[in-house]
């Protein structure tokens, strides 16, 4: 990771947020912030080894229905087919081996300790798909702010860049100052 950097805010979309978390917490007084894209909606959740294993063994069996299964549950019943699709084609694109590793990396990891070691606000901008526990993660992160994006699944920057953008902008802003 690069040193020469002053000040950085971190950004992870999913999965992604737990590694933005992580990638902070490696460079104290030059991180500035964490901000999660439609992750953090709760931080009690933690997958076990045997979630894990279970969901590596389905890719494993049939990675495009797997494929097809995990990208309808990231975005509301009426978003645009063709940007449904483009995650999907996206996603598939991951080799199986590295989808099943992910699974398996995130087995029995515990975001609400990482989160109660960040010296860092934390942030998150939000679809609605999957109700962000904000009591929750403020107890756990009393800093947390989020920015629910109404009608809004996993991927705002594919569904609505130009709000998605305005939100980004208005974050890096306010961590900025």
């Amino acid at each position: 990771m690069s040193t020469h950097l002053k000040k950085v805010i971190f950004f992870g979309n999913s999965l992604g947020g737990p590694v933005a978390i992580e990638a902070a917490l490696r460079l104290p007084g030059q991180a500035i912030g964490v901000v999660g894209v439609d992750t953090f909606q709760s931080l009690d959740y933690r997958m076990t080894a045997d979630q894990a294993r279970e969901r590596a063994e389905a890719i494993r069996r049939d990675y495009a229905g797997s494929m097809k299964e995990m990208v309808k549950a990231l975005f509301h019943p009426d978003a645009d087919p063709a940007i449904v699709a483009d995650a999907e084609r996206r996603m598939s694109q991951t080799s199986p081996q590295a989808a099943c590793q992910m699974f398996l990396s995130m087995a029995d990891y515990d975001p609400a300790a990482a989160a109660r070691r960040l010296s860092v606000p934390l942030r998150a901008i939000d679809g609605d798909t999957y109700p962000t526990d904000v009591p929750g993660v403020r107890r756990v992160k009393p800093d947390f702010e989020v920015i629910v994006m109404k009608h809004m699944g996993h991927y705002p920057m594919l569904e609505r860049p130009g709000e998605f953008d305005a939100h980004i902008a208005s974050v890096v802003k306010a961590l900025s100052r």
